[in-house]
């Protein structure tokens, strides 16, 4: 028979028994990685090699508007630097407009090219779908 009516806010019962839930769900991610014998030390995505050095040739562009391969040679070593390399001579040669140069360090975005840094920089990401059609991310408009 029931007495009140179900998850009444006076009572105290019902009241225990809500917060007890709350706290059930609160701690259930501590606790199944306690279960599990993990720590939940470390947040995001791991990244490779390769995402890491995509990550470096963004940056600078975002940055500096520039990129050193010398830098590029230093902290990733020359396979890693040729490899780039490859993708800058791409990044040229589709460059009809003059938006990035060739520099005896690397590559320079010029000063027409520098409101375009995103677009440039979008051709170095991985995850940017080269499909036609598919897009994951939005695009610079």
């Amino acid at each position: 028979m029931l007495t009140h009516r179900p998850k009444n806010p006076f009572c105290e019962v019902c009241a225990r028994t809500r917060a007890r839930q709350v706290y059930r769900r609160r701690g259930s991610f501590r606790h199944e990685l306690h279960a599990r014998g993990e720590l939940a030390t470390a947040r995001g995505y791991a990244l490779d090699a390769d995402d890491r050095l995509r990550a470096f040739v963004i940056e600078r562009l975002m940055c500096d508007f520039a990129l050193s391969t010398d830098a590029l040679r230093n902290t990733f070593g020359d396979r890693a630097a040729q490899r780039i390399g490859e993708e800058i001579d791409a990044v040229l040669a589709d460059d009809p407009d003059g938006l990035v140069e060739r520099t005896p360090q690397g590559l320079r975005m010029t000063e027409r090219g520098r409101p375009f840094v995103r677009s440039i920089c979008a051709r170095f990401d991985a995850y940017l779908s080269p499909e036609p059609g598919v897009i994951r991310h939005a695009m610079a408009i």
